[in-house]
């Protein structure tokens, strides 16, 4: 997250809507079209919701997908009774299935979907209450929450060393001490490792010029050590890659002096990457652009932990898509004026040229647009969809306008019919149903405080939908477990991407089951997949499911469901 004066600025300056890069045509009357850019072809749609009836101004953040197919907020606001920052609702679909809360979305009234209330952090954890942190869904569907750039509304950037787990089940949170002699955690980055650890950075790193990382033992709640990456993490992102790699860019400007944080920097354009099969980081090689905020005269990058010293930048989401490709998006480059950006390609094993994020013309000015603290996903027609704004980042100004474009692989386009209101900085989380969730951040925003459902258009792109070939029985009594095997089912990408702030990945897979004669949807509660990697391709992959309580009975079909794209579907009967 980009520093407290700009989080001050940026909550009154950047009144905000947005625009897309992609193949999907949108359409909103206050848009403003970047100079140039083609607009996305295949036509999407939105949906406004509103969080509790009658309550329009109440502020959620932090979306999380359950595997049970329920989706976890946070609370940041608005309400007359409530602990901000500490307390978690969720939000069931309908009878359908439907996410929406609009009876037009869902085919009637009584189909929509409804918030309840989960258990506070503030029950058990009173101090706690996370801005800006480290977040997964971990395999057995429990949560963990860690660090935070702030806590709660009165400790702006304290990179706090907090932690949180919930365990879904019991519906209860439990404090999770920070790993020994960490001080600080901050708006660290975080990834699920292929075998289901948890792997933490650390914003602060340590005063050597090293990173800090550690592997969390959830059945302990306890972390165990691990080699260290060569540079520091703070404002990277970890990204899973199909060999189960973790990548990430360092952020650190070239040149610090000797003993300095950033000191052991291997070059300006170093990439680092975690292989899981041997405990160590090594680099990846060389990105072709530097992707992170860079102004050598100028301050650009601060971090509490070293306040005052430039010597760091911001960066924008980096995403593993289909096609194989890792594509990283940077912070603001005053010498090449613009967000630049870059792409390794898993085939071949280096990294490749890409364009730098679009301008728009404002005013009769050309301003590049940047994708610095924003939210991505990958749409199932294999698109990155990633929100960006226009405005000078390295002055902590922005100008007003939000844009939403979309990434093929080779080009950008614009989702042009974005509605007002729209975030001006967006968590985005992929359904079970391929649509989008779009929430503001955690410490605050420009939207109007409600959420928004995208439908992209475009069809599924091709031989990354889950495989289901068996299940360890085909009587299924509510309440029992069972087995699914098949292949795919934690999908070709980790689907939506933030970066140090937040981290929200769905590469798992849910289980949904739909009655033949009601069509009434339930989502099994999955645990524990055989591998939590991804792109994982003819692999045979398994994973439990509890039948809910509520499912109707009767002849049935059943299907997993990785990043929104569902598999092949098997014939079922659902009994008490």
């Amino acid at each position: 997250m980009r520093g407290v004066q700009k989080m001050r600025l940026i909550r009154t300056a950047r009144l905000t809507f947005t625009v897309y890069v992609c193949l999907v045509s949108l359409v909103s009357a206050n848009a403003q079209q970047p100079g140039g850019l083609p607009i996305c072809s295949d036509i999407g749609t939105w949906s406004k919701q509103t969080f509790l009836s009658g309550a329009d101004k109440v502020q959620i953040a932090t979306p999380l997908l359950l595997t049970d197919g329920r989706v976890m907020v946070q609370y940041r606001g608005g309400l007359a009774a409530g602990h901000p920052w500490q307390d978690w609702y969720a939000l069931t679909p309908g009878t359908k299935g439907c996410y929406s809360l609009n009876s037009a979305d869902c085919g009637g009234a009584g189909l929509v979907a409804s918030w309840s209330p989960l258990a506070s952090i503030f029950s058990t954890i009173p101090a706690y209450g996370p801005i800006a942190f480290a977040s997964a869904v971990l395999p057995d569907g429990n949560v963990i929450v860690e660090g935070g750039e702030s806590n709660l509304a009165t400790a702006n950037r304290i990179e706090s060393n907090g932690g949180a787990y919930y365990n879904a089940a019991a519906n209860t949170w439990t404090n999770v001490n920070p790993p020994a002699g960490w001080a600080n955690i901050g708006d660290a980055p975080a990834t699920v490792l292929a075998d289901g650890t948890f792997m933490l950075g650390n914003a602060c790193g340590n005063n050597s010029g090293f990173g800090q990382t550690a592997l969390f033992d959830e059945a302990s709640k306890t972390w165990n050590s691990m080699a260290q990456p060569p540079q520091w993490t703070s404002e990277a992102s970890f990204t899973l890659l199909p060999n189960n790699s973790v990548v990430f860019v360092p952020t650190c400007w070239p040149g610090q002096p000797a003993g300095d944080t950033c000191s052991t920097l291997r070059s300006g354009l170093n990439s680092e990457a975690y292989n899981p099969s041997t405990g160590l980081w090594d680099t990846l090689g060389n990105t072709t652009e530097r992707l992170y905020s860079y102004d050598s005269t100028g301050f650009i990058g601060a971090n509490s932990c070293f306040a005052g010293d430039p010597y760091f930048g911001e960066q924008g989401p980096a995403a593993l898509l289909p096609n194989g490709t890792y594509f990283a998006t940077g912070g603001y480059n005053v010498a090449k004026n613009g967000d630049l950006t870059s792409v390794y390609n898993t085939g071949t094993e280096r990294w490749e040229s890409s364009p730098k994020l679009p301008s728009v013309t404002i005013s009769g000015t050309t301003i590049p647009l940047s994708a610095e603290d924003e939210g991505a996903v990958v749409l199932t027609d294999g698109n990155l969809l990633l929100a960006t704004f226009a405005g000078r980042v390295d002055y902590e100004i922005a100008s007003g306008t939000v844009y939403y474009l979309e990434w093929n692989g080779n080009s950008y386009c614009q989702v042009n019919n974005v509605p007002a209101g729209i975030p001006g900085q967006s968590e985005m989380l992929t359904l079970p149903t391929g649509q989008i969730l779009i929430t503001d951040v955690s410490w605050g925003g420009t939207g109007d405080n409600n959420y928004f459902i995208y439908t992209p258009g475009g069809t599924t792109y091709p031989g990354i939908a889950p495989t289901l070939t068996s299940l360890s029985a085909t009587t299924l009594v509510i309440g029992s477990t069972y087995t699914a095997a098949g292949t795919q089912f934690n999908g070709a990408t980790q689907s939506s991407f933030f970066g140090d702030d937040f981290q929200n990945a769905t590469n798992y897979p849910l289980v949904r089951i739909t009655n033949n004669s009601t069509h009434d949807v339930f989502y099994a509660t999955t645990q524990n997949p055989s591998t939590m990697g991804v792109a994982t391709e003819n692999l045979v992959t398994t994973t439990s499911f509890t039948v809910p309580v509520g499912a109707t009975v009767g002849a049935s079909t059943i299907e997993v469901v990785a990043n929104g794209i569902p598999s092949n579907s098997l014939s079922v009967t659902v009994e008490k």
